[in-house]
């Protein structure tokens, strides 16, 4: 699994059919290990964004995992960073109802 994010990260650009980093990917399938693992080896952008403008914060948000969502911030990432439609990932944890991350 780890093989595979990193080959997907290694790519310049987004990815459009996977829609977003190796990163994104760790977030979105709940890995906490991985995107540790990626942030730590530096292979990442913490702030790279997705075909929405997206960043691994938002999705964490969305999802409500604060495990990620403590990593991300303590690897750099811009709380403040807003998607396509101006909505940044607090904003988008509060609009979900999701106010424990």
């Amino acid at each position: 699994m780890r093989e595979n994010l990193l080959t997907i990260q290694k790519r310049t650009n987004v990815d459009e059919n996977e829609n977003g980093t190796a990163l994104h990917r760790a977030v979105q399938m709940g890995n906490a290990v991985m995107a540790k693992s990626l942030l730590d080896n530096r292979s990442v952008w913490v702030d790279e964004e997705d075909g929405h403008g997206r960043t691994a914060l938002h999705y964490s948000m969305e999802q409500n995992s604060t495990e990620i969502v403590e990593i991300l911030i303590a690897g750099g990432a811009n709380v403040d960073c807003v998607d396509f439609q101006g909505t940044s990932a607090c904003h988008l944890a509060c609009k979900e109802g999701k106010i424990e991350a």
